[in-house]
């Protein structure tokens, strides 16, 4: 394949991540930094050249992003802190480092380092420093600090609705940024407003193909998902999907994003073959875009063998999940929850091929560091403590497991709701200890 820069065949062609499709997408990395330079030698203010595709005007993505972000990045440390271009490039090196490879701890640095520059130069409720507030909420969630998270979201929220108004692209942001906060934390009453405030919001405004409507139909979607309304969940997912498909393409990190999720509410209405069958797609797709060792990557490839162990499949299943979790292990700033829920999983598999001295260890302790950090009523450390319970019952101590169902089932049913994915599976353990 030729690099759609220099025409040359020689050499190593990566993807842009842009919406160029097919060959027009593919270029040596050291071409896009040369454009860069060039168009920025040009025009010092031409900032866009090392974030945005000159041929479709969509931004680049993937190690395309990386490489750029992190070569401009460099190019600006020899300039003031306060100048405009270096807290640009120190910003989109944060979100590169986020969004790429995961690596919250250092976007944490730089962005808390330009929200400081920010408040010293422009002041504490300036557009800019508002929306950098945002920024590192969102790192804050990433990375599982959820209260610092909804400290500094909240307040930035309120700032902004003041300043600018509920249909301002920056509040609508920080709505759908706070819809996703609240239903990890797991209320999800106030996930839906938010959700529903930014969706309904965008679309008035900026129509439906907009990524911003399209980024907050698709974060309300999972949140109906959690409370088992699954039907909506799943009709908003795929409009997104289709949308997000025709815009910016198939391969895009935002649709293959909203692809994985569709896949999740799926298999949570007991649509597991159409479930696994997507997975396994968009894990072809991911595998050749973003690599193996990419988060998202890792995350679907997890998926794949979720899927295969509630099909009844543990002995398949097993080794995916095990393998996703060691990759997952190789990324510093993987996510904590994900991680948790990884791990839980692996060991339920363990369960079901009766490795049991193998499952108890993780899972006990599993179950105490979440109850520790998310409380006992989390839906996370609900599903874990019925994966617990259940695997107390196959070890030989049905007494203590059942007990341990039904008390996890009445907060499911109070907490969640009877028609919740992981209410009925505590049920049907529970009905199996019956039997």
């Amino acid at each position: 394949m030729q690099c759609a820069i220099c025409l040359s065949e020689e050499g190593t062609v990566v993807q842009r991540g842009c919406c160029c499709r097919g060959d027009a997408g593919a270029v040596h990395e050291t071409c896009l930094i040369e454009v860069a330079k060039h168009n920025s030698a040009e025009d010092r203010f031409n900032w866009e050249a090392w974030q945005t595709c000159g041929t479709c005007r969509s931004n680049f993505t993937g190690s395309a992003a990386h490489t750029l972000a992190e070569t401009w990045y460099n190019r600006v440390q020899s300039i003031p802190e306060d100048d405009d271009e270096r807290t640009t490039a120190t910003l989109n090196y944060a979100a590169v480092l986020s969004n790429e490879t995961w690596d919250h701890a250092k976007a944490e640095t730089l962005k808390t380092e330009v929200l400081q520059t920010y408040k010293r130069v422009h002041g504490d409720e300036d557009r800019q420093t508002l929306w950098c507030a945002y920024s590192l909420g969102v790192t804050y969630r990433a990375q599982g600090k959820h209260q610092d998270a909804l400290g500094l979201l909240s307040a930035t929220a309120e700032a902004q609705r003041r300043l600018f108004g509920d249909e301002d692209s920056d509040v609508l942001d920080t709505f759908v940024e706070l819809g996703s906060l609240n239903r990890i934390l797991g209320r999800f009453v106030e996930a839906i407003e938010f959700g529903t405030l930014a969706m309904e919001t965008s679309r008035r405004i900026l129509g439906c193909d907009h990524v911003y409507t399209t980024e907050a139909c698709a974060e309300l979607a999972i949140s109906y998902s959690t409370i088992g309304k699954y039907d909506t969940a799943i009709t908003l997912l795929s409009d997104v999907v289709a949308s997000q498909s025709r815009v910016l393409g198939n391969q895009h990190p935002s649709t293959m994003y909203t692809q994985n999720s569709l896949s999740v509410v799926e298999m949570k209405s007991g649509k597991l073959a159409e479930a696994e069958a997507r997975a396994r797609a968009l894990l072809g797709e991911r595998l050749r875009v973003q690599g193996p060792e990419h988060p998202e990557s890792v995350i679907t490839s997890f998926n794949v063998g979720l899927y295969m162990l509630y099909r009844g499949q543990p002995d398949k299943a097993e080794p995916q999940i095990r393998t996703a979790i060691a990759n997952a292990e190789e990324i510093s700033g993987f996510q904590t929850l994900t991680m948790h829920f990884m791990v839980a999983s692996h060991a339920e598999a363990l369960c079901e091929l009766g490795r049991h001295e193998e499952a108890m260890p993780i899972l006990m302790d599993e179950y105490a560091k979440q109850a520790e950090s998310l409380g006992q009523e989390h839906p996370m450390v609900l599903e874990t403590a019925s994966i617990l319970g259940w695997a107390l019952t196959l070890q030989g101590d049905p007494v203590k497991g059942e007990d341990l169902l039904r008390a996890t089932l009445d907060i499911q049913e109070r907490v969640l709701g009877l028609e919740v994915f992981e209410t009925r599976r505590t049920a049907a353990r529970l009905a199996k200890c019956a039997t």
